[in-house]
């Protein structure tokens, strides 16, 4: 259910920022979302659909979800970069 929390949170920002600007229509909202968090993209995306579309200014809403790789920087050697499964030795 934490997808459910954020998806929540989410949604009243959206919302709130839609009637600061007096917007007539929410038509999408995409999302950066980092590789190494442990939200769940589906269900993150099913529930913002649930709770924006109780909303006439968000009933058709569409969702973008994006996924932002992870960037490390070794304390070692000074590695900046993606994080690679095979590259264990910047860890």
């Amino acid at each position: 259910m934490h997808e459910f929390s954020v998806a929540s949170q989410i949604a009243d920002r959206v919302l709130q920022v839609a009637v600061e600007k007096k917007a007539k229509e929410i038509k999408s909202i995409e999302l950066d979302i980092g590789q190494l968090n442990l939200l769940a993209e589906e269900q993150l995306k099913f529930w913002l659909t649930e709770i924006l579309k109780e909303k006439e200014i968000a009933k058709t809403t569409k969702i973008k979800i994006n996924r932002v790789k992870a960037v490390i920087k070794c304390r070692k050697c000074g590695y900046e970069g993606n994080l690679k499964s095979d590259e264990q030795n910047h860890l």
